[in-house]
């Protein structure tokens, strides 16, 4: 399972920080001058140099993402039923998330940028869970057929 985690955690740095400079290099192409990069200018203002500022923001941006990837691999797991799988991938990667968006945003600065970071995360984070237990329940479904041409018992499953 750590290996697993750790190979998710990987990727999913690595995908979102080549999606995340690839799309910078289209906004980069179409920019009036030669010094615009796709960082927000509150943001850019800590560092010294802009580019500085859209490195961290990679780094930043790769590290959330591997946290999501790594421990995406919760949700796999047969031995916990899926609310605990749910509860546990959300306090981990809200772990990793909004400490994140605190540093970029400047949330203590504008209290309403805390609002609509943390209703993206939560509506992101419904999004994903509800895509998981559909998954789950299509899975029990499909034990059940298998059970049921065997003669067997139909089951509730962990998603119940």
């Amino acid at each position: 399972m750590i290996k697993n985690a750790m190979k998710r955690g990987i990727n999913s740095f690595m995908y979102s920080v080549a999606i995340t400079t690839i799309l910078s290099l289209v906004v980069y192409s179409m920019a009036s001058t030669a010094d615009s990069y796709p960082v927000l200018p509150a943001f850019a203002e800590r560092f010294p140099k802009t580019g500085m500022a859209f490195l961290v923001q990679l780094v930043l941006i790769g590290m959330t993402s591997a946290a999501f990837g790594a421990f995406s691999v919760i949700m796999e797991s047969e031995r916990i039923g899926l609310l605990t799988q749910s509860i546990l991938y959300f306090i981990l990667t809200a772990a990793f998330w909004l400490p994140t968006m605190i540093f970029c945003f400047s949330i203590q600065e504008n209290p309403a940028s805390f609002i609509t970071v943390t209703l993206s995360y939560i509506l992101s984070y419904v999004i994903t869970w509800g895509i998981s237990y559909k998954n789950c329940k299509k899975s029990i479904d499909e034990i059940n057929k298998h059970l049921i041409r065997r003669g067997g018992k139909e089951q509730n499953g962990i998603c119940n």
